[in-house]
């Protein structure tokens, strides 16, 4: 996107990288070739192809073969109107007769090979292109093209020879720096392709691709603000370029301008509306923004569009978890999984939906296979460990936490959750100790002081207690750790009231909890209301293993 994605990235950094590497050089690649001076029925046709009205003008040379099937010109014009509409059949067998007639036609060579290319048959168009540059030895666009045939085949040494050798034939040829370009980015040299653009810009400053190309570099260099400045000139240029809406969507995401990247997202969807990628960008967008009904409906639409895609299924799934819909993120995340049943982020992710819904033996076997994947994967380490002790695992939780320390030594968390096994442990001056290095790490961390909370009522310090788990609650409102401890300490000093507050917020975050209900049926029964009572306790037997 993606966004994204950003790994996009992988989005990200982004689903559509090779695209936008196969636009940077393809659409630069001029067509060349010298038909000499023909008749005007073909000068009319060429206009007619040039125009797009691409029917008319194979009429017109259908009826110069009929005359003359010897017309190696009309075949060859023949054959670029029929690429022109996508019959690539039709125009190779147009190009083939063509070089059949007259084996040194340059034009035919070269243009058989431009469609063989575009039909991936990279061997083959090289084959041609060469021929052609033979024919014709000062044809700069025909040696840049096959340095494009070098790049597909990530012979970037190659390529570069090539481009190069077209840009001493002519140092104005244009696809010459397209191709140094995208060499430039593959290779993440940012520097270097703003600077080929540069070069291009100072003798054909009103290229919008040149500008599209810099923009890009600039964006990916992280300059959002010079690449807009480029992505604007390329638009007011050439209107119709998708992806420079795409990319300046990016742009604006990046300097958080989300109401005027949703909107370039929008207009690229409107130009081509079938791109599932498209719709799940402005579902990111739309989420951002809290947006969440519309955001669901464009992933809808992407799903519906590219149903194999993981992408919108782990973006909704995100969306899920946010909301607090567990059920409908686990039900995503085994979809994208199923997909990609490696990855090591989806396997996180679903082991957190587990752990949230009381499945510690799921979630323990996702965190299992991630370590495996990935030994030195901290997040996984400290999830594993959490639910170590939570499973009465001590010794192996505190292993994983300090591993996870060992890995990331400035991280709040691994020190207040080490500080949690050794309070289990009933160690609390070695809880006490972990839980300051937490707050030292990060001061308005309310796990830590929802721990710190449960050190003191280790200590009968309830009233210490009541401050730390406030503390935590006055930083985070949603907290359902911190909402849970104060409850059960108000039930303790019989103030019912308050901890049906609390229990209240408590299943608002987690509706899954069969504690949450358990301990609000006994608020209701003491406060005398038998209904709310029957009700929660029903509810708790629902969930009791949650």
């Amino acid at each position: 996107m993606r966004l994204l994605r950003d790994k996009i990235s992988g989005a990200i950094d982004h689903p559509v990288k090779l695209g936008v590497v196969l636009s940077l050089i393809c659409l630069s690649v001029a067509l060349y070739w010298f038909f000499g001076r023909s008749p005007d029925p073909l000068d009319h046709a060429r206009e007619l192809i040039n125009k797009g009205e691409t029917g008319q003008a194979v009429a017109i040379l259908d009826g110069i073969m009929l005359k003359n099937p010897k017309e190696v010109s009309a075949l060859v014009l023949r054959g670029w109107a029929k690429e022109r509409q996508d019959e690539y059949d039709l125009a190779l067998h147009d190009y083939t007769a063509a070089i059949d007639l007259d084996p040194d036609y340059g034009s035919a060579w070269e243009m058989r090979g431009r469609l063989l290319a575009r039909m991936e048959d990279h061997e083959g168009a090289l084959r041609d292109l060469k021929r052609a540059a033979e024919l014709q030895p000062h044809a700069a666009a025909i040696v840049a093209s096959m340095g494009l045939m070098r790049f597909f085949e990530q012979d970037y040494d190659g390529a570069r020879t090539y481009f190069d050798k077209s840009s001493q034939l002519d140092p104005k040829e244009e696809s010459a720096y397209f191709g140094r370009t995208a060499i430039y980015l593959e290779k993440n040299d940012f520097t270097s392709a703003i600077a080929e653009m540069d070069k291009l810009l100072q003798f054909q400053p009103q290229s919008a691709q040149a500008l599209f190309r810099r923009g890009f570099a600039y964006l990916k260099s992280g300059q959002p603000q010079k690449s807009l400045e480029d992505f604007d000139k390329a638009l007011e240029l050439d209107p119709e370029m998708k992806e420079i809406y795409w990319y300046r969507a990016d742009a604006h995401r990046a300097i958080n301008a989300l109401d005027k990247a949703l909107k370039d997202y929008q207009k690229a969807a409107s130009i081509d509306p079938e791109d599932s990628i498209l719709l799940l960008n402005q579902a990111t967008i739309l989420m951002m923004m809290g947006r969440y009904d519309e955001a669901l409906e464009m992933l809808r639409q992407s799903i519906l569009l590219e149903p194999d895609n993981p992408l919108p299924y782990t973006n909704r799934a995100l969306l899920y978890l946010g909301t607090g819909n567990y059920l409908g993120a686990l039900k995503d995340l085994n979809k994208a999984l199923q997909v990609q049943p490696d990855d090591v982020w989806l396997l996180i992710k679903r082991a957190h939906v587990f752990k949230m819904i009381a499945r510690g033996d799921k979630a323990l076997a996702d965190l299992d296979s991630v370590i495996e994947l990935d030994p030195e994967n901290h997040e996984a380490r400290l999830m594993r460990g959490s639910l170590y002790f939570n499973d009465k695992q001590l010794e192996r939780a505190i292993q994983d936490l300090k591993i996870a320390i060992d890995l990331l030594p400035e991280d709040a968390a691994a020190y207040q959750l080490l500080a949690e096994a050794f309070l289990k442990k009933g160690d609390t001056p070695e809880a006490l100790k972990m839980i300051g290095q937490a707050l030292k790490k990060e001061s308005s961390f309310p796990a830590a002081f929802v721990t710190l909370g449960e050190i003191h009522m280790a200590d009968s310090h309830m009233d210490q207690a009541l401050e730390a788990y406030s503390r935590a609650l006055t930083i985070d409102p949603n907290s359902f750790e911190a909402r849970m401890r104060r409850a059960e300490l108000f039930i303790e000093l019989n103030n019912y009231q308050n901890a049906v507050q609390d229990l209240e917020h408590a299943a608002k975050s987690n509706p899954y909890s069969g504690k949450v209900y358990q301990l609000r049926a006994m608020c209701y029964e003491t406060l005398g209301d038998k209904e709310k009572a029957r009700q929660d306790l029903w509810k708790a037997r629902v969930f009791a293993h949650r």
